[in-house]
């Protein structure tokens, strides 16, 4: 079972150390800078934590918690393909960190090697992304505008052994069957799109 100190460490790692490490490997950060892989992974990701709409202006005061001073136009002009290439590969280290809880001690599941329950969501993105993650479109032409680029999370949990596995992306347009039906080794890391 993982722990909450487990768990403590396994983020300190991936979005202090791995995410400065994958800004240089894609090409985020080209040279030392004032804002680092790390400050950019954990704004972005605590700033729409705490404020899931949140602006620019609203982003730069999350930065501040970071003691990183960055204006709302100059953070803009880092959200760069790199920088989605950057925030791809952490969330890539991220599913990959095994999360386990404890399993769940019922009777019935005893005959059976694996117990799994899946899930998925949407998260409808900005149509500039559309070549990248394609959604579905589809409905009134105000939600399809709204969707045509969508980036869908698939979730595994092995209710026996209590294992979480994923989340894995697919493109929004990516029926949910498909975007789990891959098994083994495929399943839980590997990204499809279109």
């Amino acid at each position: 079972m993982t722990s909450v100190a487990q768990l403590e460490r396994i983020l300190k790692h991936v979005l202090e150390e791995r995410a400065n490490a994958l800004a240089r490997e894609t090409g985020f950060v080209k040279r030392e800078r004032k804002l680092t892989g790390a400050d950019f992974a954990q704004i972005l990701l605590f700033g729409h934590l705490h404020t899931p709409q949140a602006s620019l202006d609203q982003l730069t005061q999350a930065a501040q918690l970071r003691q990183v001073q960055i204006s709302s136009s100059g953070l803009h002009q880092r959200c760069t393909q790199e920088a989605a290439r950057f925030l791809q590969a952490v969330l890539s280290e991220l599913v990959e960190q095994v999360v386990s809880v404890q399993a769940a001690p019922i009777a019935l599941f005893k005959p059976f090697k694996q117990v799994i329950v899946e899930d998925s969501s949407t998260i409808i993105l900005p149509a500039a992304l559309k070549e990248l993650w394609p959604g579905c479109g589809g409905g009134s032409q105000e939600n399809s505008e709204r969707s045509q680029a969508a980036l869908k999370l698939h979730v595994r949990w092995d209710v026996k052994h209590g294992q979480l596995m994923g989340p894995r992306l697919s493109a929004g347009r990516v029926h949910e069957l498909h975007g789990t039906r891959e098994s083994g080794a495929d399943w839980p890391w590997q990204f499809v799109r279109g």
